[in-house]
């Protein structure tokens, strides 16, 4: 027995040597990273992905895998070397190139799950509560797979490194709080407990108890766990497993920098050690193999405990899926994971939805209303469709029927109350997305997308189809006044890469624009909602252009003076404005731009036809203005905003106070007219 136990720790030190040294090479050749963590870290993480992790690298994307997220980024030369070592498509060369521009090894790890990594990270926090999400996703689609044999085709666990900073971060409570709640027994989270961040000794600024706050959430901790020894750390994962009823957060007590002069400093947090002390830490291991490279032996023991899945299991458990939906969504989604497209029998026929008079009604309604409509039907359809509100689901549209509600003590459903936590909400629905096809939409005020900003931006980072919701959309929010009036957030948001902002001006424009974002599998979405009620526009056969980001609500062609460009309420204004230059003798199109990145690319023949070069131009919308000025460029033109503070009062008052009335837009229009003239 102790030989056999000599001989297994004796190869866990060999295996969690290796990444040791392939990551401070890694950091070494970029002069650049955070030898800290690979030091103080490789045990715990050599134990978990050797002996508890179930992946296989031959299948990196099987839907049943287990997850793992680095919620503490910056330990990624640590991640990358244990992804090489298993045997994931990281070479050496990849390493050798840590940090380096276009590589494989960027900075902080990027989703690919090709490569083991579910979901980028690097903003501290954001990683644990993505791990709240798949945990959420896992509990879902748990549910929705029973097999014929009482078992389950879904049931997979999921592991989160964190390290100090990320429980200081607000964002850790928000998620921590709602997993409790939640009772996510396979989510288990491994804190790197070594009481150091950049700054120096966290006693001076983080006194209160992890422990304790995590109990209090409902947590089962596992204390004071030696975050060096091999045997300890297996034991503490395996008691974590075991926990059914509830997540789980290991504490592990290590030591940054271990083995170096530097241990347990603030100095090896982000400092490569140089040739000298990485020289002399090799040799206090008795490391004696060049600097990228590995023995065969290495490779075998680091792959020979993996916990491989077979793929006749698995088809034979997809097979046996008593609901016949599921059955269908996991048989279309083949052994790889990677089908992210709706089965054909799910697809809506969205012509019909545009002829149906109990959805497009002829009255005014709000577009967080015509929201509402859509997605009850949605999560009808499609069964992949997950999501929820930050405590606002009547005011934003998003409230669903009791029967699609999940709650504690019910098997789970398409909709869930996330409490009021935004932030939290936004990176759970990046969690939730990178798992096996499911589409999340989050709500809040627009005013309020401030406090997930980061976890959206991430989102399009990655590239994660998340439909964000946002209503309230303006200064007609009214009465609660100037705090939850947005102004500049429009700007912001439009001003992040790779993500849709749809601001809808009527029923067919908001049905048409959550189309284009379900359709979309290659970013995210926002939708931007008013409170207030708006009129119906007759398109005719032309409604199908809203879903190129802009549509002209006139027959003028290109023969106008100048072209009206409004977006969601002030398309309504624009119209009324276009009335009035009408009777005076000019001759102005109306542009409803619903969404500037889908117009942007959209084939430029219809751009020019849509944007004529001749005559003014006027932007109109109820928010900051600087973004629309690339609009204007040399031409004559101005912007029609707000970009001070609106006021408390009721919506239409401060509408008109800021600004917004047929004759201040009419004034302004005649002056561009009479410049337009004055230049010909």
């Amino acid at each position: 027995m102790n030989d056999d136990r000599t001989r297994t720790t004796n190869q866990h030190n060999i295996c969690a040597n290796a990444v040791r040294v392939l990551g401070l090479a890694a950091i070494e050749q970029a002069q650049s990273g955070h030898p800290g963590v690979v030091l103080g870290f490789s045990d715990v993480l050599t134990v978990l992905w050797r002996q508890h992790m179930r992946y296989d690298v031959t299948l990196p994307t099987w839907s049943n895998r287990d997850r793992f997220v680095l919620s503490n980024g910056h330990a990624s030369a640590l991640y990358y070397a244990i992804l090489h070592c298993a045997g994931f498509e990281l070479s050496m060369d990849d390493l050798r190139l840590f940090r380096q521009y276009g590589s494989k090894t960027p900075g902080h790890p990027e989703r690919d799950a090709r490569l083991g990594i579910d979901v980028t990270t690097g903003p501290l926090g954001q990683g644990l509560a993505n791990a709240v999400g798949i945990a959420m996703a896992e509990r879902f689609l748990h549910s929705k797979t029973e097999t014929s044999d009482g078992d389950h085709a879904i049931g997979f666990h999921t592991y989160a490194a964190v390290g100090d900073g990320c429980l200081m971060e607000g964002i850790s409570h928000e998620a921590s709080a709602l997993a409790g709640r939640f009772g996510l027994g396979k989510l288990i989270v491994c804190w790197d407990d070594n009481q150091i961040s950049i700054d120096g000794c966290i006693d001076q600024w983080a006194e209160c108890s992890v422990v304790d706050r995590f109990k209090s959430y409902g947590w089962q901790v596992i204390e004071d766990v030696d975050g060096h020894d091999p045997d300890a750390i297996d034991v503490a994962l395996r008691e974590a497993k075991a926990c059914d009823a509830q997540p789980s957060l290991i504490a592990f007590k290590t030591q940054i920098g271990r083995g170096t002069e530097w241990a347990g400093t603030a100095t090896v947090h982000g400092k490569p050690l140089g040739a000298q002390r990485f020289s002399d830490f090799k040799q206090s291991i008795e490391w004696t193999l060049p600097d990228f490279t590995l023995s065969d032996d290495i490779y075998s023991a680091w792959q020979s405990e993996q916990l491989t899945p077979q793929k006749s299991q698995w088809k034979a458990r997809v097979e046996s899926i008593k609901d016949p939906v599921w059955h269908a969504y996991f048989r279309d989604i083949d052994f790889l994971g990677k089908t992210h497209t709706l089965p054909d029998e799910w697809k809506l026929l969205w012509a019909s939805w545009l002829e149906d008079e109990t959805l497009l009604v002829s009255s005014p309604q709000a577009t967080r209303h015509s929201s509402q409509a859509c997605l009850q039907r949605l999560v009808d359809a499609m069964p992949n469709l997950i999501g929820g509100s930050a405590d606002l689901a009547e005011s934003t549209g998003v409230l669903l029927s009791k029967t699609h509600t999940w709650r504690v003590d019910a098997d789970p459903e398409q909709f869930l109350h996330f409490g009021v936590r935004e932030f939290a909400m936004f990176a759970m629905a990046n969690g939730m997305a990178s798992c096996c096809g499911l589409r999340p939409f989050v709500s809040t005020f627009l005013v309020f997308s401030d406090y997930g900003i980061n976890a959206l931006r991430m989102a399009a980072l990655m590239k994660l189809p998340v439909i964000f919701i946002f209503s309230h959309d303006s200064v007609f929010v009214g009465e609660d006044g100037p705090t939850h009036q947005p102004i500049e957030q429009l700007a912001h948001l439009r001003s992040i890469p790779g993500l849709d902002v749809w601001r809808p001006a009527d029923t067919t424009e908001t049905a048409i624009a959550w189309k284009e974002a379900l359709s979309r599998h290659d970013g995210p979405s926002c939708l931007i909602l008013t409170r207030q009620k708006l009129a119906m526009f007759s398109r005719g056969d032309f409604q199908w252009h809203v879903q190129y980001g802009a549509s002209r609500l006139d027959s003028h062609g290109n023969a106008c003076d100048g072209v009206l460009i409004a977006t969601g309420s002030e398309v309504r204004l624009a119209y009324e404005v276009q009335m009035q230059l009408v009777d005076e003798g000019i001759q102005v199109a109306v542009v409803s731009l619903v969404c500037w990145e889908r117009f942007q690319r959209a084939p430029e023949g219809y751009r020019s036809a849509i944007l004529p070069e001749s005559g003014f131009r006027l932007v109109i919308e109820a928010g900051s203005s600087s973004a629309w000025y690339q609009l204007i460029q040399n031409r004559i033109g101005a912007v029609f905003g707000i970009d001070e503070f609106g006021q408390s009062g009721p919506g239409q008052q401060v509408y008109r106070a800021c600004g917004f009335s047929v004759e201040a837009v009419v004034d302004q229009a005649r002056l561009l007219h009479q410049q337009c003239v004055a230049a010909t």
